[in-house]
């Protein structure tokens, strides 16, 4: 979208850009364990050190 408004408005952006925080280490003062992806060669065995823990946990996925 921003990439659009360039392309037809030259240096006139309207909106804002979204900040997203580190959701994993966002969770450990709310007491849960954080986990990052980027790869999809991670989800496998994070998924499965996940499923094997009883607590709350978060995964945050980030990839293209």
């Amino acid at each position: 979208m921003k990439l659009d408004q360039q392309n037809t408005y030259g240096d006139i952006i309207i909106g804002t850009e979204l900040f997203i925080p580190d959701l994993a280490k966002l969770a450990e003062p709310y007491g849960a364990k954080g986990y990052s992806v980027t790869k999809k060669e991670e989800l496998t065995p994070v998924f499965k050190e996940v499923l094997a823990k009883d607590e709350f946990v978060i995964v945050d996925v980030k990839m293209d």
